[in-house]
């Protein structure tokens, strides 16, 4: 596994972006003191560009047929930390 990225949540929460194999992503979320608290499993081939969490899930531009295009996805028992 590789670390991508970093990214800071709402409620200081921390967002690590992680390479777990060949064209497979995931974000695994901290709390404030470093305790492991959700994971989000990414679509196989699917990479974050510009991505924007919410209440709901998450949103990201990806590009389709050479276009950028705005794509939001809903996340089942998305829990408060994304709030």
């Amino acid at each position: 596994m590789t670390t991508d990225k970093l990214k800071i949540l709402p409620n200081g929460y921390l967002a690590v972006y992680r390479i777990v194999g060949p064209r497979k992503y995931e974000i695994e979320v901290f709390d404030k003191d470093g305790v492991w608290q959700y994971t989000i499993k990414l679509p196989e081939g699917m990479t974050l560009n510009s991505e924007d969490f919410f209440s709901f899930g998450f949103s990201n531009i990806e590009e389709k047929d050479d276009f950028p295009v705005y794509v939001e996805y809903r996340v089942k028992n998305l829990p408060e930390i994304f709030k």
